[in-house]
């Protein structure tokens, strides 16, 4: 059986620093807790009551018991130095229209499981704040423009292999490489849909598949949540920071979603996101012909 995006709804909430559970609406045998904003380092977090309309405030005075199917995950960001890297220039990830896919891909290593377990696995995005920014190109930094756009409709990525043992799960990296990120807020397709210029932070959740035919009354007790502060963004229609162009084709030259650029000298095309700066690297690259310099998907735009 699986699992594909689904959408659920996200209600606009004040920013705050207070840890919760998954998003609403899994499946009946999995049901999820309330949604406050994340913060603070990367750890993990399920010890909150669930359910819901549970309050921030109830989430921080009333910790609940975890299931032993849960209660011992414990998960290892993958490529950490490489978010690292990322995060210290301000990671940006492109949205589009069609949506694209995000890199760093966000990955797992899972520990702790019951092997012979079900469980589900699965990402939202939250906002880290309640602005929307601007680059300011002189000061190569990021600046508040104003209030944040209305919420877009909130959704739930449930990775593709769900629900699986959790000795699949725990005998390789997870990968969210079919997870997209779009700004069409009309998308049909599934895709987990953000506002430009706004910050996210990804939160990462495993849900227990309860067998229970009462399962739904342990609800709160059967998920665990996970942040890695590392991993958040400012999602973005072109990169801002060239700096970032520059260290995303460096850690991933090949990658399709950074072809769309014509490699003449001087020449940026229109919508590819590239800032003058780029020029620098593109002309260091070896003397060789545009088409050996692209892997065989990309074409000139």
């Amino acid at each position: 059986m699986h699992f594909s995006t689904v959408t659920r709804d996200m209600e606009g909430e004040p920013p705050g620093r207070v840890y919760t559970g998954p998003p609403a609406r899994p499946p009946a045998s999995a049901a999820m807790g309330p949604r406050c904003r994340p913060g603070g380092p990367a750890l993990e977090m399920g010890t909150q009551p669930e359910g819901p309309g549970a309050s921030c405030a109830a989430a921080a005075k009333a910790p609940v018991k975890k299931n032993a199917k849960v209660a011992g995950v414990s998960v290892q960001l993958e490529m950490k130095a490489l978010w690292d890297e990322f995060n210290q220039l301000g990671t940006e990830m492109i949205v589009t229209k069609a949506g694209r896919r995000m890199f760093p891909t966000f990955q797992v290593k899972l520990f702790g499981m019951d092997p012979m377990a079900d469980y589900m696995l699965l990402m939202d995005f939250v906002p880290v704040d309640d602005k929307r920014y601007r680059y300011a190109f002189h000061s190569s930094s990021w600046l508040v423009a104003g209030k944040a756009d209305p919420a877009t409709p909130g959704r739930v990525h449930y990775h593709p292999d769900s629900p699986a043992k959790g000795a699949q799960w725990m005998k390789q990296i997870v990968s969210f490489d079919k997870l997209k990120l779009t700004n069409n807020l009309l998308d049909d397709n599934g895709h987990i849909i953000l506002n430009s210029m706004h910050r996210y932070q990804p939160r990462f959740h495993v849900v227990y598949v309860d067998p229970r035919k009462d399962s739904e009354k342990y609800a709160e007790e059967n998920f665990k949540t996970f942040v890695f502060e590392e991993t958040r963004f400012t999602a973005v229609t072109a990169y801002q920071n060239h700096r970032i162009t520059q260290l995303k084709i460096a850690s991933n030259p090949f990658r399709g979603d950074l072809c769309p650029f014509s490699l003449t000298p001087g020449l940026v095309t229109e919508g590819s996101g590239l800032q003058p700066g780029l020029l620098d690297v593109l002309l260091k690259l070896p003397s060789k012909k545009s088409e050996s310099l692209r892997p065989p998907h990309c074409k000139d735009t």
